[in-house]
């Protein structure tokens, strides 16, 4: 079950990108307005996010989690079938679906099984990565090798949805997994530093791997590759990326202080983009792109991972959860952006990738301080 959950929490934005060409021809959109399909479900992820511990306390997890999924089907179909103003509500209501159950797994998987955690937490995150490099990989296939056009490519990915939502459906009908609410008279979550700590290791993180989904091809294509190598970067940096989301959640774990494991995933990105800026040659921009891959898994891993840890149970787990992924991706929406508008005034790729530098030093200092041993008060 909450496998089939992650593998729709990000398909639906990756397989935009190797089609967003053909969608622009056929509405005519500037590549500003392109843009704006990656950037509107991170705006989303953190409108919604915040709402989303109080409607699962009325309604559990299992139903919440159903309207998330539907939401994501809904928006799918909308995108793909309804024409240029469907194309940006239906990827609106997508991210709201997926900001719902972005904030939902963490929780489930503490109220479940808190003793396994750091491993379900490392399943549900390489299955994001895993389904994310599918989505990009098989994209084009889809639509120009089959000859389904680009919404036939991107409805396929429907399915997915559907099966999902059948498999929570009947624990949705049959209820009864609603979490407590915290200790009368508790503090709220956003009033303790430690929560700001892991909001902002998630936030600045998350800039930097929705930046590189954004930029990295033309980053490669800017170093004189063509499209069809700028194309296996892009699925290097999903593939590679699965085996340290999945096994850095299940290290964070297993210790009570996680700054050891901070400073390699910062140590991973540092060297891939001082690589990336060194050399031109094909095997240097692969090594980059995979080490920057390995550095992606890990953070998007221990972010999810510093959520249930520094939390006492599910429902303290909820709150940060929805405060870490509401403010953590309107930080991440900025990335994409900013990068262009460094690329643009300098002329150059070189000033983006320093800003990518200076930004995962930054996070780094910020997921220090995440990962002390401390846990937020019930």
């Amino acid at each position: 079950m909450i496998l089939l959950v992650s593998f729709n929490l990000r398909t639906p934005m990756t397989s935009v990108g190797p089609v967003m060409d053909l969608i622009q021809t056929e509405y005519g959109m500037s590549a500003g307005m392109a843009g704006l399909i990656t950037t509107l479900p991170l705006i989303m992820f953190g409108a919604a996010s915040p709402f989303v511990p109080a409607v699962n306390r009325r309604l559990g997890y299992s139903r919440t989690m159903c309207i998330a999924i539907a939401s994501i089907i809904a928006g799918e179909l909308l995108r793909n079938l309804m024409g240029s103003a469907g194309l940006f509500a239906g990827t609106a209501l997508i991210g709201i679906g997926i900001g719902i159950g972005n904030v939902l797994l963490p929780g489930y998987v503490r109220s479940r099984s808190p003793e396994r955690a750091g491993m379900l937490t490392g399943l549900y995150t390489a299955g994001m990565c895993a389904f994310s490099a599918v989505g990009a990989g098989l994209c084009v296939p889809l639509s120009d090798g089959m000859g389904l056009g680009w919404r036939g490519a991107l409805t396929v990915w429907v399915s997915v949805a559907v099966l999902a939502l059948i498999v929570w459906t009947p624990a949705a009908l049959k209820g009864g997994d609603t979490p407590a609410g915290r200790t009368k008279g508790s503090v709220s979550v956003w009033r303790y530093e430690t929560a700001w700590w892991v909001t902002l290791f998630m936030g600045t993180q998350s800039l930097v791997f929705y930046t590189l989904v954004t930029w990295l091809p033309t980053m490669v294509m800017a170093k004189g590759f063509d499209a069809s190598f700028a194309g296996n970067m892009a699925l290097i940096y999903q593939v590679v990326a699965i085996p340290t989301s999945l096994l850095i959640p299940v290290a964070c774990s297993r210790v009570r202080d996680q700054r050891g494991i901070i400073v390699l995933i910062c140590a991973w990105y540092i060297a891939g983009f001082g690589i990336f800026l060194a050399s031109d040659s094909s095997v240097a921009v692969a090594t980059a792109s995979a080490l920057m891959a390995l550095a992606m898994g890990g953070g998007i891993g221990a972010s999810l991972a510093l959520i249930s840890l520094r939390s006492p149970g599910p429902a303290r787990t909820d709150e940060l959860s929805g405060m870490a992924q509401s403010a953590g991706f309107l930080i991440a929406a900025v990335g994409p952006v900013l990068i262009g508008a460094i690329r643009d005034a300098s002329g150059a790729w070189s000033a983006p990738v320093f800003a990518l530098l200076a930004a995962t030093v930054v996070f780094g200092v910020f997921g220090w301080f995440a990962s002390r041993d401390v846990t937020l008060p019930e």
